[in-house]
């Protein structure tokens, strides 16, 4: 089955934000200076029927946290980047969730540009992380001055990061 879009059935968010992404990284490849990109962008919007209805990424909110190769919801508790945008806007806070389900991480610059990432580009899981990398993740490789890395998670991502381990040695609380 082929779908397409069409003005009736617009782009869902997670699609409409790895295109505008992906158009911002071209008009960055094609050597656009990042004070011409938006209109550059508004300009590519417009003359392509296909894109018609992007809006340029905010590029201060991740859109959704969606893994960008597998699909999985890396932060099952979060709302999706418009709906965060918007309860904050209406009440000033927006309800979020992170436990045992999540892989809610940051990793060093050097890390996530080694796999191919751009800042706001997307979610990775850990298992597609490793994959890009070629290699399973190790402690040094989290940004430890980043509060993500202080959160629980999956029994994989805190098995990467040691950190639970390393707090209760710190603690003294180490079985």
């Amino acid at each position: 089955m082929t779908m397409s879009r069409t003005p009736e059935a617009p782009f869902n968010a997670s699609t409409a934000s790895r295109k505008a992404q992906a158009l911002c990284l071209k008009l960055k490849q094609e050597g656009i200076p990042e004070w011409e990109r938006r209109d550059a962008f508004r300009r590519a919007v417009e003359q392509d029927e296909s894109l018609k209805g992007l809006e340029y990424p905010d590029g201060h909110v991740t859109e959704d946290w969606l893994c960008i190769d597998c699909g999985v919801n890396t932060a099952p508790g979060f709302p999706d980047g418009a709906t965060t945008l918007k309860q904050i806007k209406e009440s000033g806070v927006s309800e979020q969730r992170i436990g045992f389900d999540s892989e809610v991480y940051m990793v060093r610059d050097a890390v996530w540009r080694k796999a191919g990432m751009e800042d706001f580009g997307g979610c990775l899981c850990i298992g597609c992380l490793e994959k890009r990398l070629g290699r399973k993740l190790k402690p040094k490789d989290f940004n430890w001055n980043h509060s993500f890395n202080s959160l629980p998670g999956t029994p994989r991502l805190l098995n990467r990061r040691k950190y639970w381990v390393e707090m209760e040695v710190y603690m003294g609380t180490a079985s």
